[in-house]
């Protein structure tokens, strides 16, 4: 493909663009939110505990405070991550299913929802800043019953594989996973910003107008990509055509949107995202469904990891950042990211080269090994700040892999397996909180508490291994599918 075609075609996918903005305004709430609940935390039990804004402002030059806020904001993120993970696991393993069925707009709706309400109570504990830290369970569990990042990513995903072709699918899901490192930069290189300048509060009021945004986006601009209409058997699927009066229409309508809200709750929307990961497929894809399902839990545990730690790893001496220069790493990570996502994937994938994806995904692990090895013997900013350059294609192997697995399952089963991997995703958060949280602050002596990082880089080894099983099994079947052609074509020829 010449430069011209490829072109044509970045053209042609900016002209097509529907649920990336979602994406990309939920995703940048989100991310303002997390990083400044991490700052708030930080700085509110400093207050709490010692009521002394010099020493909670400067507690890099206060070892034995420090220490204590410290382990103290690790408890808490514990906490307050297990309170998201629970009810959004249950509410997206129901909402999953229930898309199958009625459609994605409504789950793209809810999880701004409850983002708003945990904006509103994030705005009100900053704003009183010696109120109990526990008050902000009431807006995470919120937050969390109404799906969250789970629900929402799963739906976005969903719509996608509904309304794209199998060719496009991987160009397609890379752009919009570019949204979530879109999204991040913006709001990480302004929450910093806003914290130093205006102070908690008004970053919470920035997270509300986001989701704001989405649920008007939403609502005007997606067509959704399921008919309601589908559910309607459930009432009249023995009725004619010409037997359905106006009234009686009017009825069935009304009765169609009450079976809406049934089958929601329905249990069996969770055994069948369940039925979904074990059922039985040709050439070995079951196999390698559930290895690509164990290679995203392996990215998704350190990447969440990762976030967990990296700020109280930063914040502490010898490189004791700042908000703002945290908020300006962030930024230029999730840009780098972005831009591989965004132009350089889609590239490898339309050239002539044609890489497969096994191999792309292989080559983003392998950079993200030696991104979190570098990261651990970092002791000066700059070493930190060149971090990024090998994490550019961090986000590389999660978008191929979603890719990978969409082209696996039926249309019809797009909502359940991304709402599977959803709440799987969330309770890996969970996970990786109560792991890396108790492992970095019991191994603040080791490399300056950089052997969390070395743990992570090790952990990677698993989906490089499994990546190569499945590039053997993808190998296979090229060669079976193949041989079945020419035996098929040589057939024909000889009845010719």
């Amino acid at each position: 493909m010449d430069l011209d075609s490829f072109r044509r075609r970045i053209v042609n996918v900016l002209s097509s663009i529907t649920v990336e903005p979602v994406m990309f305004l939920f995703m940048l709430g989100s991310f303002l939110q997390y990083s400044s609940l991490q700052q708030l935390l930080y700085y509110k039990v400093c207050m709490i505990e010692y009521n002394d804004t010099v020493i909670c402002q400067n507690l890099s030059f206060y070892d034995t405070e420090e220490s204590y806020v410290q382990k103290q904001t690790s408890h808490w993120l514990i906490l307050i991550n297990i309170a998201l993970a629970f009810p959004t696991v249950v509410s997206s393993m129901f909402l999953g299913r229930w898309s199958d069925k009625v459609g994605r707009k409504m789950t793209m709706i809810t999880p701004p929802v409850g983002a708003i309400i945990n904006g509103l109570v994030l705005t009100f504990s900053s704003w009183f800043i010696y109120s109990p830290v526990a008050w902000l369970f009431l807006g995470t569990i919120c937050l969390g019953l109404s799906g969250a990042y789970a629900t929402l990513t799963f739906s976005v995903f969903s719509y996608l594989g509904d309304v794209t072709k199998k060719e496009a699918r991987t160009m397609r899901y890379s752009i919009l996973e570019a949204m979530t490192f879109l999204g991040s930069f913006l709001g990480l290189l302004t929450c910093g910003i806003v914290i130093d300048q205006l102070g908690f509060p008004a970053v919470f009021i920035y997270y509300i107008v986001c989701n704001i945004c989405v649920i008007i986006y939403v609502l005007i601009c997606i067509k959704d990509s399921v008919n309601l209409g589908r559910i309607k058997y459930l009432n009249n699927a023995t009725a004619s055509h010409d037997e359905i009066s106006d009234q009686r229409s009017e009825n069935d309508e009304e009765q169609s949107r009450t079976n809406v809200c049934q089958e929601l709750l329905k249990l069996d929307n969770v055994k069948e995202s369940l039925v979904v990961i074990g059922r039985k497929r040709p050439f070995e894809h079951r196999a390698q469904l559930i290895m690509l399902i164990i290679c995203l839990f392996v990215l998704q545990l350190v990447g969440s990891g990762e976030n967990d730690t990296f700020i109280l790893y930063v914040k502490k001496d010898p490189l004791a950042w700042s908000a703002t220069l945290i908020s300006y790493y962030s930024a230029v990570k999730n840009l780098l990211i972005s831009f591989v996502l965004l132009l350089c994937l889609p590239l490898l994938h339309a050239s002539r080269i044609g890489y497969q994806d096994t191999v792309l995904i292989i080559i983003g692990v392998v950079m993200r090994m030696g991104a979190y090895t570098l990261l651990a013997f970092s002791r000066t900013t700059w070493m930190v700040f060149l971090v990024p350059l090998l994490a550019s294609t961090s986000a590389v192997p999660a978008a191929t892999s979603r890719s990978m697995m969409s082209k696996i399952v039926d249309q019809n089963e797009q909502g359940s397996l991304f709402a599977f991997m959803a709440s799987l995703e969330t309770l890996t958060v969970s996970l990786a909180s109560a792991i890396f949280n108790a492992l970095y602050p019991a191994t603040l002596n080791i490399l300056e508490g950089g052997f969390v990082f070395i743990t992570m880089a090790i952990l990677l080894i698993i989906p490089v291994i499994l990546m190569c099983w499945i590039h053997e099994l993808k190998t296979m079947e090229a060669s079976y599918t193949k041989l079945i052609e020419g035996n098929t074509q040589a057939s024909a020829f000889g009845d010719i």
